[in-house]
C-alpha cells in the first residue's frame, strides 16, 4: 500500500512487481508503478525481456486496486486491475471495473516526481469502499481528501482550491496564503510553474549557479543542476572566420554578440532558430580581428 516503484532497471525480467505461483496472492492497493525499464536490446523479440508493470504467472492472483501503472511495454500481464490507471489494455487482459487509460499527469516524472497534478484524471477516481484502504498517502496526508480517494500513492490535498497541493505549500512557504499565479521570489516563474518544475519559489536561483530559474528554463538548462549552464560549447578559427557552437533547444531563437575590446558589443549575423540540440555558426567578419570575444543571447 502507498508504494512508489519507479525508475528501476534490470537486464532481464524488467518488472515493477513480479508474482509467480498459485501461493502468490498479494494485495496491491494505491501504488504507483511507473517507468521501470530493461537494458536488454532484445526486448522487442523476447516477451520475457520486456518491461511490465505487474507480472503474474503460473497461477499467481494479485488483487490490484486504485493503482497507477504507467510507462512500460505492457502495464499488466496475467492479472486484472480495478479502479486503476493503466497506459494500455491488451486484448488478452481482462478489463476490470472502474479502470481508466489516460495520462495520470505526474508532476515531473523526468525528475522522479510522481505526485499528481491537481488536474489529474486519477483524482477522486479510486474505489472508496475497499476494506484495506490506507488511511494516508506516501506523504502522510489523509485519505480521502476531497470528493473521493485518488488512484496511486499520492492523495491530492488542496484545501484552498488553488491548484497547489497543501503539502507543497506548507513545505516551501509554511502557509497556504500564496496563489498559483503569485511570484514571491520575482524570478518570472509563477508558483504553479515552480511547482511543475520542482524549483524553489522562494529563491530566484534554485541551484545556486548564478542564473535565475526563469533564464535557465528559457535557455534549456536545468534550474536544479548547478553543472547545467548555458554557454558556448566550442569556438575555433577556421578558413573564413570563427566557428561557434552552443547547445540549443529546438525552436528557440538565438543571436550572437561580439566585441574586440569589451568597450562595446555588436551583433554578428542574424537571428538563428535551432532545429536540433546544437547550432554551428560562422562569424565571417572575424578573419582580420586580432582578438574577439563572444556572447550568445537567448531570445524570449
Amino acid at each position: 500500500r502507498n508504494c512508489l516503484i519507479a525508475d528501476n532497471s534490470a537486464v532481464f525480467w524488467g518488472r515493477g512487481i513480479h508474482c509467480i505461483g498459485d501461493a502468490c496472492r498479494p494485495e496491491i492497493v494505491n501504488c504507483t508503478i511507473a517507468q521501470n525499464t530493461t537494458s536488454c536490446e532484445l526486448k522487442h523479440f523476447h516477451e520475457e525481456q520486456a518491461t511490465v508493470g505487474i507480472y503474474a504467472f503460473d497461477g499467481a492472483t494479485p488483487t490490484i486496486v486504485n493503482c497507477i501503472i504507467w510507462g512500460h511495454d505492457d502495464e499488466i500481464f496475467g492479472c486484472t486491475t480495478v479502479y486503476s490507471c493503466n497506459e494500455d489494455q491488451e486484448p488478452e487482459d481482462l478489463e476490470g471495473e472502474g479502470n481508466i487509460h489516460v495520462d495520470p499527469q505526474f508532476v515531473n516524472p523526468l525528475l522522479g516526481d510522481y505526485h499528481l497534478l491537481t488536474t489529474s484524471p486519477c483524482v477522486d477516481a479510486g474505489l472508496g469502499d475497499h476494506p484495506n484502504l490506507p488511511e494516508s498517502d506516501l506523504d502522510g496526508e489523509a485519505r480521502p481528501s476531497g470528493g473521493g480517494i485518488d488512484m496511486g500513492a499520492d492523495e491530492i490535498s488542496d484545501s484552498d482550491l488553488d491548484s497547489l497541493p497543501d503539502v507543497w505549500e506548507m513545505r516551501v512557504f509554511g502557509k497556504l496564503d500564496y496563489g498559483p499565479d503569485d511570484d514571491p521570489d520575482a524570478d518570472n516563474l509563477s508558483n504553479i510553474e515552480e511547482f511543475a518544475l520542482k524549483t524553489n519559489p522562494t529563491s530566484r536561483d534554485t541551484d545556486g549557479d548564478g542564473s535565475d530559474d526563469a533564464f535557465e528554463v528559457a535557455a534549456g538548462t536545468s534550474p536544479l543542476d548547478p553543472l547545467s549552464v548555458f554557454g558556448v560549447v566550442s569556438i575555433e578559427m577556421v578558413p573564413g572566420g570563427t566557428q561557434l557552437k552552443w547547445a540549443t533547444v529546438p525552436g528557440r531563437q538565438y543571436r550572437i554578440h561580439f566585441s574586440d575590446d569589451l568597450s562595446s558589443w555588436l551583433l554578428a549575423g542574424y537571428v538563428y532558430t535551432a532545429e536540433g540540440q546544437s547550432l554551428d555558426v560562422l562569424d565571417n567578419t572575424a578573419s582580420s580581428a586580432i582578438r574577439r570575444l563572444y556572447r550568445v543571447e537567448v531570445l524570449p
